[in-house]
């Protein structure tokens, strides 16, 4: 998103997510933007290109370092939230799990390198399977119509 709210200023912000299930194999990647209309079909081209990239060139070693302060952060900050601490709480006995189980992940995630995370995006994500949505007022925008994204 650096490079597609910053840099190209073609985004009013976005974020990406990744969701795994803690129950089965099925997980979830997504990317979410929002822009003015005009912007559209350069937004979808830019974003395929930075997908693009990472698989090519791999994240930098100052990207990973800063996704993992980030996840870190935020799972320290939703510790001191008493609704998302129960919730969590709840989740782990369901799953037979304890904070420990939570430290030793932490642990991990601090530990994980660059050639790691690379290798793990690469396997994991196919451009060519995403599905591709784009909503909002199509006489406003230079993007092909809903009916025309991959399944």
């Amino acid at each position: 998103m650096d490079r597609i709210r910053q840099k190209d200023g073609l985004s009013y912000g976005g974020s990406s997510s990744l969701n795994v299930s803690a129950t089965d194999r099925a997980s979830s990647f997504g990317i979410v933007a929002t822009a003015a209309p005009q912007n559209l079909k350069k937004l979808e081209a830019a974003i395929r290109q930075e997908l693009a990239r990472a698989l090519k060139d791999g994240f930098t070693a100052a990207e990973v370092a800063g996704a993992k302060s980030g996840m870190l952060q935020q799972r320290s900050q939703n510790r001191s939230q008493d609704a998302i601490l129960a919730s969590g709480w709840v989740g782990f006995l369901y799953l037979g799990r304890t904070f420990d189980w939570s430290r030793m992940y932490e642990d991990k995630l601090r530990a994980l390198t660059v050639a790691q995370v690379n290798a793990a995006f690469r396997k994991a994500i196919d451009p060519s399977r995403l599905s591709v949505v784009i909503a909002g007022d199509e006489g406003k925008s230079n993007a092909a119509p809903l009916a025309a994204a991959k399944p």
